[in-house]
């Protein structure tokens, strides 16, 4: 990835206007492929002792980013990103969530604020970065520009469609961008992901969120392979010797587990096996024999 025509300033001046700056061409798609292999390769893996993904009805979520992915490693301890978090956040920046996500025909996003825990907002500034993954020309990122100096303030991080519709219409801007461009915005602006209804599309995204806020965050994994870079700034970025206990998101379970054909297939697989090693764990020893002739 290649920072050097990009302007900081810019995008430390959009965030402050606008709540958002973009970048296209920013990852190059030889980075893209090899990111889209590390977090997919286990994709419709179940019980194997690797890291795996997780399905949430309509999206799939890879969160150890840090632990398969050297180029997410490496873009998300850049001194691109850390100056970033240093001159709009301040001296306390710590990364708070990541993830790859793909997200399919008919999710539907309230649009939200970032800046909460538990359904309450909370006060503190932040940044997110998103990639995308794959060209998007629908259920492309919206933000409402501006909002995140709006005065109206809600108590819900997420606001209802007419309150959008009636008050900030106008103000929507949505990101319909090529592969490889990068979304960064504040937390605290409204947005969301358009629905959209096509079930030969996937959009593709990573999202990195750091927040000024240095005390928790999620577990994260690291490779200790991919320090070779480490400093006190990355130190603090990862929240080295601090709590780590945040809320995981999504919150999954097997029932939020999508029907489709792959999914199973490879339910069907195991059933079949396990049937298979019942029946010759509980028949007589000769009709085993048999079996394994």
């Amino acid at each position: 990835m290649n920072y050097k025509n990009i302007s900081p300033q810019k995008i430390l001046d959009d965030l402050k206007i606008k709540g958002y700056s973009t970048v296209e061409s920013f990852m190059d798609d030889k980075t893209i492929k090899e990111i889209e292999n590390e977090t997919t390769i286990n994709k419709y893996e179940i019980n194997k002792n690797v890291s795996l993904g997780l399905f949430y009805e309509t999206q799939y979520y890879f969160m150890n980013l840090l632990a398969e992915s050297q180029k997410c490693y490496e873009f998300c301890t850049s001194n691109f990103v850390i100056d970033l978090c240093e001159k709009y956040l301040g001296n306390i920046y710590r990364l708070h969530a990541l993830r790859y996500y793909e997200t399919m025909s008919g999710h539907r996003m309230k649009w939200h604020v970032d800046n909460k825990s538990k359904g309450k907002v909370l006060d503190y500034k932040g940044i997110i970065f998103i990639i995308y993954l794959c060209d998007v020309n629908e259920g492309e990122f919206q933000y409402i520009e501006g909002s995140h100096n709006f005065k109206d303030k809600y108590e819900s991080p997420d606001i209802e469609d007419d309150i959008i519709n009636s008050k900030y219409k106008n103000l929507i801007k949505s990101f319909k961008l090529a592969k490889g461009s990068l979304l960064i915005y504040d937390v605290a602006g409204i947005h969301r992901a358009k629905p959209f209804n096509n079930k030969n599309y996937v959009r593709k995204s990573l999202y990195f969120e750091v927040n000024a806020v240095e005390n928790n965050g999620e577990k994260i994994l690291v490779n200790t392979r991919f320090l070779n870079n480490l400093n006190p700034k990355i130190e603090k970025l990862l929240g080295f010797g601090t709590e780590g206990n945040y809320l995981v998101y999504p919150e999954t379970n097997l029932n939020r587990f999508p029907i489709n054909f792959k999914v199973f297939s490879s339910i069907l697989k195991w059933l079949l096996y396990r049937i298979t090693r019942f029946i010759l764990g509980t028949e007589p020893r000769n009709l085993r024999k048999l079996f394994k002739k």
